[in-house]
């Protein structure tokens, strides 16, 4: 996955098992981390998947991809996918409700975070979500 104004954008095949998964529910999580047991962070992202087809946001995700996976990550942006010598790739992002963070090491520990969706956001007063509470 790759971060980009807030969400996180990943890209399966048209016939992948995740691509067909999202057409019946797009609520989704994302995972990262590292497979030591005794080191590192793993992190669980959840929200809703919404497929992105606008050329010029696909052509910041593709740029995205390269700078940080490297020229093998390359993609071209052609009738709202990624095109690649493989073929075609669909983009989607997702804006994370509720993350969940694990570190692992000399201290073991977990925490949540729950973020507003973009209504809330839009509507709130900076600091502050629509109900006039802060952020939690």
């Amino acid at each position: 996955a790759a971060p980009l104004d807030g969400s996180l954008s990943f890209s399966p095949g048209p016939d992948e098992q995740k691509a067909r998964n999202l057409e019946r529910n797009r609520h989704c999580i994302l995972t990262t981390g590292c497979n030591h047991i005794d080191e590192g962070l793993d992190v669980v992202v959840e929200g809703d998947a919404v497929r992105l087809t606008e050329e010029t946001a696909l052509h910041r995700v593709a740029e995205l991809y390269e700078s940080k996976y490297g020229p093998e990550w390359h993609f071209d942006v052609k009738d709202g996918a990624f095109a690649h010598s493989a073929g075609t790739a669909l983009v989607f992002e997702v804006a994370p409700r509720k993350a969940f963070g694990f570190r692992k090491g000399d201290e073991f520990s977990q925490t949540r975070w729950r973020f507003p969706d973009s209504c809330e956001r839009a509507r709130a007063t900076p600091g502050q979500l629509p109900s006039g509470q802060p952020p939690r």
